[in-house]
């Protein structure tokens, strides 16, 4: 057995697939698998994918209902201990990425390392994640999927991703293991990820359906005491924010928030 199964979903993202494919196909550590998922793109991707099926271990090109249909696929016919979604346009750091996880040694169910964001070519920012998570964290936060590597039996066991939400299936999947109480995690201090940010979750005009769906989850599975007060601070804060002064105030704030959140 595979001690990975890489998963890259594709639509029509020749370029952006491109960038994956060789960013997986450089890593000195090899004892994983390559699954590819295309959406029946017109844009040449398959025609790539076919170039390079000597290092894809299963691709498959066909119409799908969105992302998670796509990354569900990817885990059905998935063999490794852990799963990593790499969707096309996001890469992995550097080729000894796979190495300094020290893939061998892992035990815990869901690993999660830190990302850098990348914005028309251009390195962004460093997203470090915490080193344990708390209840308040992913109230406000999320761990980027590109940085987790999650043991597949966790899919086979609690199921696979939900096909309710367009964009916040995986913070879902997530938020759903962390409840469970049973489900290990840890934190591996190692950049694994590239995060493109001109993918639909970061999108300007995706905005408000990511807020909607994450108000959803959160009163699904989260206290409701934190619900409550999360939502409330959230509509003050609409409110204050039409007052210049007020924004000011609250600006500074946030900034204490963010401190106290980071502490916990």
């Amino acid at each position: 057995m595979a001690l990975l199964s890489i998963i890259t979903v594709n639509l029509n993202n020749y370029k952006g697939l491109k960038k994956t494919m060789e960013s997986v196909f450089s890593q000195t550590f090899k004892e994983f698998e390559y699954i590819v998922i295309d959406g029946w793109s017109n844009d040449g991707s398959k025609d790539l994918i076919m170039e390079h099926e000597d290092k894809i271990n299963y691709w498959v090109s066909e119409s799908d209902t969105g992302i998670y249909e796509a990354m569900n696929k990817g885990i059905e016919v998935a063999k490794g201990k852990y799963c990593l979604f790499l969707n096309s346009g996001d890469y992995l750091y550097n080729k000894y990425v796979l190495h300094d996880l020290s893939l061998s040694i892992l035990t815990a169910d869901f690993v999660y390392g830190d990302t850098m964001t990348e914005n028309n070519g251009q390195m962004k920012y460093k997203i470090t994640s915490p080193e344990s998570i708390s209840t308040v964290f992913l109230m406000v936060n999320c761990i980027v999927h590109q940085s987790q590597l999650i043991k597949r039996d966790l899919f086979l066991k609690f199921g696979m991703y939900s096909n309710s939400y367009l964009i916040n299936s995986d913070y879902e999947f997530t938020v759903k293991m962390f409840f469970n109480g049973s489900v290990t995690f840890k934190h591996i201090p190692v950049i694994i990820s590239v995060y493109d940010l001109s993918g639909i979750s970061s999108k300007l005009q995706n905005k408000r359906l990511l807020s909607e769906e994450r108000k959803i989850i959160h009163k699904l599975h989260f206290p409701k005491w934190l619900f409550f007060v999360y939502y409330t601070y959230i509509n003050i804060r609409s409110w204050v924010n039409k007052i210049p002064f007020l924004k000011r105030v609250i600006a500074r704030f946030n900034k204490l928030i963010v401190r106290l959140v980071n502490s916990i």
